[in-house]
């Protein structure tokens, strides 16, 4: 089935800054007819870059080939939105989020599907527990489940960058630590990221996670292209978690590559992962 949509875009008030979105709206619905809308958390670094043009192809997917409206927006500092990436903060970028579902309540969404692929998946949990009433799926692909061993290969690729550029290294691991404990500030590909960023990436844990709405569930969506899924005992153990809160948490796995973190394998669109989105959607 295919169906004409628009592709709107436009700019939200937000912590007193304005954020990029875009809607996908397909023509044959009006506010009426407006039962969940769809909306996609974007990661951080390098893999919010990738992932943009895979956000915006999977949404006008979604939009003409199965009538689904969805929202995209950019965190404060990131993309088109208003302000300083070395300014932004992970709170500030939750609260982003907030607001983008506040739009889509005004325009009359009652259920909302919260997308989030990688760091974007562990953004979208926070959201998500910060909501009471709403009726909400999360529909995380490949969370960041040990962050700290992520954080580590940040730090590694500054490392890797410094030898590229003066053919040594400069700053060791340790040393880019203590930057940015005394408030300063460290490349991670290319970014530039503050003490206050870098501990904020470190809060995104699912550990601390208490949903306050009980018309919450959850999709964890796993893809490997070898098939291993060393993370599948740790989502089972959150699975668990989250069912002791009365939380419904299911987990999927596709033989697929996590295409978001190698631009060797980048795809700007995917059959399979946009079948396995539709599955949790529908």
């Amino acid at each position: 089935m295919h169906t004409s949509f628009l592709e709107k875009y436009f700019f939200i008030d937000s912590k007193k800054s304005s954020l990029f979105c875009c809607l996908y709206t397909p023509t044959e619905m009006n506010n009426s007819t407006i039962d969940f809308g769809i909306i996609f958390f974007n990661p951080v670094f390098e893999a919010a870059e990738l992932l943009h043009t895979f956000y915006a192809n999977t949404a006008r997917h979604f939009a003409q080939k199965h009538s689904l409206l969805a929202l995209r927006f950019d965190y404060f500092g990131q993309g088109d939105s208003q302000g300083n990436f070395k300014d932004a903060t992970i709170k500030t970028w939750i609260e982003n989020g907030l607001d983008a579902i506040q739009y889509l309540k005004k325009i009359g969404v009652k259920s909302l599907f919260l997308v989030g692929f990688d760091f974007g998946a562990n953004i979208a949990t926070h959201v998500a527990a910060q909501l009471t009433k709403e009726k909400i799926r999360l529909i995380l692909v490949n969370p960041i489940l040990d962050i700290n061993k992520r954080l580590k290969q940040y730090l590694r690729s500054n490392i890797t960058n410094q030898i590229t550029k003066y053919g040594k290294v400069c700053f060791t691991r340790q040393d880019l630590v203590k930057s940015l404990s005394s408030g300063g500030r460290i490349s991670v590909e290319g970014y530039p990221v503050s003490n206050k960023f870098y501990n904020g990436l470190c809060s995104l844990n699912f550990d601390n996670i208490n949903f306050s709405s009980s018309a919450v569930e959850i999709d964890f969506i796993l893809l490997d292209k070898r098939g291993i899924y060393k993370e599948f005992p740790v989502i089972d153990k959150y699975c668990d978690l989250f069912h002791k809160q009365g939380v419904n948490a299911t987990l999927h796995k596709e033989k697929i590559n996590n295409f978001w973190i190698d631009k060797a394998v980048y795809q700007p669109e995917n059959e399979q992962v946009w079948n396995q989105l539709l599955y949790s959607i529908k």
